[in-house]
């Protein structure tokens, strides 16, 4: 019955449109390489801007896309990088992370950050962060904080759990519960209502999702 809800559920997801893979009229929670938050990121039109409060946004570059390839340039001067400095990235949306593939930026400080930090899509609702057929969380909203995890490929991909607020400050950490008839309970019981993000830590990737408590 459970497996036939979380299909239910994706089916009618999957109809209300697929994930863009463009950066463009997109706004990323950035985190660096140790999965601590680092900022915002938001890429309008043809301007990056960042924030640290998701509030107030500062333009600092001028970028433009062509298919999966990137080039931006600071256009301030006052972020590190000259002027005259314009960078090349690969980048790649998948289960909504954002990575950066460094091609070329005499920008060292640019470079560092774009090529070892990653983003996390920062959506206004639930609709489609938890779009995925390898996984179901559920119920997602939970009333009593008590959610049901659902793997379809290894369960020992993942070693810990990371609960995040909307601001991107880390509030729980725990080894990834055991999966009992296929299910992990994630218990959230204890946190005030609101949005959080659940992220699914394991050696060489991570698996985030979006849950309302």
């Amino acid at each position: 019955m459970k497996k036939i809800a979380c299909i239910f559920l994706l089916t009618i997801a999957l109809h209300s449109g697929a994930n863009a893979q463009l950066l463009q009229n997109t706004t990323w929670t950035m985190y660096d390489p140790l999965n601590v938050f680092a900022f915002y990121a938001q890429f309008a039109n043809d301007t990056f801007s960042i924030s640290t409060d998701n509030i107030s946004y500062t333009a600092t570059s001028i970028y433009n896309e062509s298919g999966n390839i990137i080039t931006i340039y600071d256009y301030t001067g006052n972020t590190g990088c000259p002027v005259t400095d314009t960078g090349a990235y690969n980048f790649n949306i998948a289960n909504d992370t954002l990575q950066f593939t460094l091609i070329a930026d005499p920008c060292f400080s640019r470079a560092q950050v774009l090529d070892n930090y990653y983003g996390v899509a920062l959506l206004t609702s639930i609709d489609d962060k938890n779009i995925d057929p390898d996984y179901c969380l559920f119920p997602n909203p939970s009333a009593n904080g008590i959610f049901n995890l659902k793997i379809a490929g290894n369960k020992n991909e993942y070693q810990k759990f990371i609960i995040s607020n909307i601001e991107g400050k880390r509030i729980v950490e725990k080894i990834m519960p055991e999966f009992k008839n296929d299910v992990a309970v994630i218990n959230l019981a204890n946190l005030n209502s609101g949005v959080y993000f659940l992220t699914l830590q394991g050696k060489t990737k991570n698996k985030v999702f979006k849950l309302i408590r």
